[in-house]
């Protein structure tokens, strides 16, 4: 398939692209009512079910105690947060969990809606396609998760960001570099390639794009 072997060159094309960067800007507070549903999350290959769904706060790729999983809302094939799970960051906004990467670990036993029962464990990510995209909902696929070495390389070097210090300004200057550096990857591959941004962060289950799941 065409759209394959584009989507596999990329692979080199997102680590040798690191031009660029966002702006500096200042994240605002938006805090939500304490049992508010915040920042519903899809883990999709087919949707599945069964996953541990959590943000990365602090930028180190893994799941730090005070970094909550979502529960799984099973009719509606989504993960959800509660704004009272993140008691343990200080300064917790939505914005900030916006601005994170959301993390999937698929374990044996959990259950594609395409494919069945799993049965070898794997890990997804989605990055967001800018700094503050306001784009609360998020879909962690094969396709967001082309960014990881990009992402991985940029994060290089980062001190130690205790979890409790996760949404301060040491924390949110890193998502303000790797958010730009995407931003500009996205808009190189768009320009360059005439790939839509929005290839990486479609629910191409619902879209019912078969191509993209043949590819997922």
């Amino acid at each position: 398939m065409k759209i394959k072997s584009i989507i596999i060159s990329l692979i080199p094309i997102l680590i040798l692209i690191s031009c660029g960067g966002g702006g500096s800007q200042d994240p605002s507070t938006s805090l939500q009512p304490p049992n508010s549903i915040l920042l519903p999350t899809k883990v999709i290959d087919g949707y599945v079910s069964g996953a541990n769904v959590y943000i990365d706060f602090n930028w180190n790729l893994v799941q730090d105690e005070g970094e909550p999983s979502a529960t799984e809302n099973i009719s509606q094939q989504v993960y959800e947060f509660l704004e009272s799970d993140f008691s343990e960051i200080s300064n917790f906004s939505t914005l900030c969990g916006m601005n994170r990467p959301r993390i999937a670990e698929v374990p044996f036993g959990a259950v594609d809606s395409e494919n069945g029962t799993v049965t070898e464990v794997y890990t997804m990510i989605y990055f967001p396609r800018s700094y503050n995209s306001n784009s609360e909902r998020a879909n962690v696929t094969p396709f967001s998760s082309l960014f990881t070495v990009f992402v991985q390389d940029a994060i290089q070097g980062a001190a130690n960001i205790a979890v409790q210090d996760a949404c301060g300004s040491e924390a949110d200057d890193i998502a303000i570099n790797v958010l730009g550096n995407i931003e500009s990857v996205l808009n190189d591959l768009e320009g360059q390639y005439g790939i839509n941004p929005n290839y990486f962060y479609e629910d191409y289950i619902a879209s019912g794009n078969a191509e993209k799941q043949a590819i997922g």
